[in-house]
């Protein structure tokens, strides 16, 4: 199987020091501390226990929520 061709140009998505705030409550952070990138055509795959701030972590990596202190971009915006 051959690799993938190297990447060039900007993530797809990154974060940096993100804090998610909770969609129950957006005074109170889900997640912090957040350094993520991921490249076009990466896979990742989002797993933890109900109620650990998945949810919160996808709908602000989606521009759904706004984060709640962080740098966050991606190649779309």
């Amino acid at each position: 199987m051959e690799s993938p061709p190297p990447q060039s140009g900007p993530p797809a998505i990154e974060m940096i020091d993100v804090a998610v705030a909770s969609m129950r409550d957006q005074s109170l952070a889900a997640v912090e501390n957040v350094n993520w990138r991921a490249e076009p055509r990466d896979y990742w795959a989002i797993a933890g226990l109900q109620g650990s701030g998945k949810s919160d972590f996808l709908m602000t990596t989606g521009g759904v929520m706004p984060p709640m202190r962080g740098v966050t971009g991606s190649s779309e915006s």
